[in-house]
């Protein structure tokens, strides 16, 4: 008390209460994360704090870099607090990401092309077990390319090629292992050979073919008849066929990619001839009328048509003559050379092309030409050689059917002015075998025969007889001449030879008087038909055919097309005029040309191919018995014209099931029938899927008599189209280039009413053409501030592609 006051003694502090600001994150993982570690830098703008770090937990003190490893995958949070030395605790910055670290199991390719396939757009489907995933696809060296299923490509080479895709966890970044198919793509079709076998079948003995693979690949063939259905087959085939003339065999090749090749040909000639003719023949077949007319001094030869004549060779105004061959498929004429006194000069043309064409020239023609019945050779005698007294004449034979261009076949040559030629030729075989020239020396009392087998060109018969009555006959087959000879107040003289060979068959000689030369059926029941040269010693017996002459020489022959070996026929024809004898017959079969338009074969399905040998002009009468044969309506009676079936019925009697029909020539007949009117139904499905950029194609059916006209209404995707096939079908096909769904309405109409079918069409993926992607960057790090795409354009044959990089993942 009272005492000096102490000094005073102070204390000082600082009062803070305003927390830190919020910590600044300056690294972070990316969200989604693939990785299971996580680091994290943060710093505040407050010297000195502390920082408090959190993960999906409590806080504890952490540094500005924290490091967080072995994280599950799943959602994460992680939170980061700046606090002052006055205790002070600034707002969390908070950071939330996803880890996903699992590799998506590998694609399973649902559907594609069997390991050898012919596909021309082969499609790949494929899906993933893991959802959200994205396709990446690599077809055989290219560089894998996005990709969607299902992915299609077109314009592949023929070979073996491999397709694969990858899926990828656009949350990971993590990709599976490749999906890989390989295979074979085989378009290329087979070949086969064909055909050995008999040139020549003699009926009843079957036909055989023999072919081969011409490609290793063929695993099956097809074979066809004369124009019918392929069916399977294996080789050789045997046939029996019952109709003469010339057959046409074809056979396909399938490999085991299921090409199926082009056909190869063979054929084969079918007679009742016991000749046993070499050879392979044709018959060419020309229905359109020839025609010659002159007009100016020049001759055209004219192929007239539906549409009227059409010129196909201008001859020069120096022809001299000309001719047409018997089958009107060839035309010879003749022409001077520009120059006083010149021989003549023959052309031969190809009338089956138009223009026609020329295929032979042959100079020196003394004037004398002749096509054989046949058409397919020409004989041509050459302009007499003077030598003193005496002229000297060549005659040729030359081929001109069947064969590009003509040939010579064979040649002789003649002595004197006195001459006689001909071919063999019966009907029964599509080409001669025989030529014969005859002729007389000047000054001599000779005849000289020469005898040609055509088949191989060669002169067989070099004969001479005393000078007289003279004549020959060749057998129906050509391969056996009789030659007869006789000089007045002497016996005749009667030979045979075989033309082929040229060995003497027999002969015989006798009074002049009794030698007759014949053709008759015998009587030994078996129907053949022989000729005979009989004296009252001995008779030759010439035997011609199985099949006997039932259609005999006269007016309104009647005839049932059977041979002797057959009983019955359902078929009785009647010819108008018969001027030379000959044998009729029917073959029936199962298969044949399509009916036209709704008509309908019977049940069981008939065929009647008519042929005969007789020769005859006027009306012919077919008449055909259905007894057995049931039908949908009234049956008619078609004949096969032109390369269609036209109905010529002419009365129909159901009492004896027998319908008749007049025609003027013979060859296939049918009986069809159609059935009622019927209203029409779309019977095919109602909706279709397109694959965007590839060839696709829909057949649309329905049912209903008659057939059904088929049109389409509603706008189509570009590329496609809708055709009617006008028998009962129609067909959306072609390759579109626009997608999306596209609503339509399909009609049927016939005159039994109409239907209308809504119908939808779906165009759908996209076509992914092979391509390769080359890429490089420089320098090769690319800096992107404020950019999250980098966008560029890959130009490719068929598009545009765009691809987009984030993150280094193409997206």
């Amino acid at each position: 008390s009272g005492g000096t006051p102490s000094n005073p003694v102070f204390y000082t502090w600082v009062v803070d209460t305003l927390p830190p600001a919020m910590p600044l994150v300056t690294s972070h993982p990316s969200d989604p994360s693939g990785t299971a570690n996580a680091t994290f830098s943060f710093s505040d703008a407050h010297q000195g704090v502390a920082f408090l770090c959190s993960l999906d937990g409590p806080a504890t003190f952490c540094n500005g870099i924290t490091t967080y490893v072995g994280l599950a995958d799943g959602s994460h949070t992680f939170s980061v607090t700046a606090r002052d030395t006055a205790g002070n605790q600034s707002a969390a910055n908070v950071f939330s990401w996803t880890i996903h670290t699992t590799t998506p199991p590998s694609p399973h390719i649902d559907s594609g092309p069997t390991a050898l396939s012919n596909q021309i757009a082969p499609a790949f489907s494929f899906s993933d077990a893991q959802a959200g995933v994205v396709f990446s696809c690599q077809l055989d060296a290219a560089q894998p390319a996005p990709c969607s299923s299902p992915a299609v490509y077109v314009g592949l080479a023929d070979g073996i090629h491999t397709f694969s895709v990858i899926a990828s966890d656009p949350n990971s970044g993590r990709s599976s292992t490749p999906a890989t198919v390989p295979w074979t793509k085989d378009t290329t079709p087979p070949r086969v050979s064909c055909c050995s076998g008999s040139a020549t079948v003699v009926i009843p003995d079957p036909a055989i073919f023999y072919f081969n693979s011409g490609s290793s690949d063929v695993v099956s063939f097809l074979c066809s008849l004369d124009g019918a259905a392929f069916a399977s087959c294996t080789s050789p085939v045997t046939l029996s066929i019952s109709t003469p003339g010339d057959h046409a065999f074809a056979v396909k090749g399938i490999d085991a990619a299921g090409n199926v090749g082009d056909a190869s040909f063979g054929g084969v000639h079918v007679t009742n001839c016991r000749c046993q003719i070499p050879g392979d023949y044709s018959s060419p077949v020309f229905n359109d009328q020839i025609s010659a007319t002159s007009q100016n001094f020049k001759v055209r030869v004219t192929h007239s048509a539906n549409s009227g004549g059409t010129v196909l060779y201008t001859l020069p105004s120096t022809a001299r003559g000309w001719q047409f061959s018997p089958d009107q498929m060839h035309f010879v004429f003749l022409s001077s050379l520009p120059y006083p006194n010149s021989p003549l000069e023959a052309t031969v043309l190809d009338l089956s092309t138009s223009p026609a064409k020329r295929i032979l020239t042959i100079s020196n023609v003394g004037g004398a030409i002749e096509f054989s019945p046949s058409g397919t050779y020409l004989m041509v005698v050459g302009a007499p050689l003077f030598s003193g007294n005496s002229s000297q004449y060549s005659v040729s034979v030359y081929r001109v059917g069947d064969i590009s261009r003509g040939v010579l076949v064979y040649s002789t040559t003649s002595f004197g002015a006195t001459a006689a030629w001909g071919f063999s030729n019966s009907g029964v075989q599509a080409a001669e075998t025989s030529f014969l020239f005859a002729f007389a020396a000047s000054g001599q009392e000779t005849v000289t025969w020469n005898v040609a087998y055509l088949p191989t060109g060669k002169q067989t018969i070099s004969q001479t007889s005393t000078l007289g009555n003279t004549f020959w006959r060749f057998n129906p087959c050509g391969n056996i001449i009789a030659l007869v000879s006789n000089k007045p107040g002497f016996s005749e003289q009667v030979d045979l030879f075989s033309t082929e060979t040229g060995a003497h068959l027999g002969g015989t000689s006798f009074p002049v008087q009794n030698v007759t030369i014949s053709s008759t059926v015998d009587n030994t029941g078996n129907g053949q038909e022989v000729g005979k040269i009989t004296n009252p010693q001995q008779t030759i017996v010439i035997a011609q055919d199985n099949c006997g002459p039932n259609t005999k020489n006269g007016s309104n022959v009647t005839v049932s097309p059977v041979c002797s070996r057959t009983n019955s026929s359902p078929v009785t024809v009647t010819f108008s005029n018969v001027s030379q004898d000959g044998g009729t017959g029917v073959n029936q079969s199962s298969t044949g040309n399509t009916p036209p338009g709704d008509f309908q074969i019977g049940n069981p399905p008939v065929y009647y191919d008519i042929a005969t040998s007789a020769t005859y002009s006027g009306d012919i009468t077919i008449c055909i018995n259905y007894a057995g044969i049931t039908f949908s309506g009234t049956p008619r009676l078609f004949h096969y014209e032109n390369g269609a079936w036209v109905d010529r019925t002419t009365s129909v009697d159901s009492t004896t099931q027998t319908v008749c029909a007049t025609v003027s020539s013979l060859s296939p007949f049918a009986l069809f029938s159609q059935p009622a009117p019927q209203a029409p139904a779309i019977t095919s499905a109602d909706s279709a899927t397109f694959q965007l950029g590839a060839a696709g194609g829909f057949t649309v059916l329905s049912s209903g008599s008659p057939t059904s006209a088929l049109s389409e209404s509603g706008a189509l995707p570009a590329g496609v189209s809708f055709v009617d096939n006008h028998d009962g079908s129609a067909v959306l096909t072609g390759t579109p280039t626009a997608g999306g769904t596209f609503n339509l309405a399909i009609s049927a109409t016939n005159a039994a009413g109409n239907t209308t079918q809504n119908f939808v069409l779906t165009v759908s993926g996209a076509v992914i053409a092979p391509f390769t992607l080359a890429t490089s960057f420089t320098p090769p790090t690319i800096l992107m501030t404020g950019i999250s795409t980098l966008s560029f354009t890959i130009t490719n044959p068929n598009a545009s592609v765009s691809l987009s990089v984030d993150g280094g993942v193409i997206v």
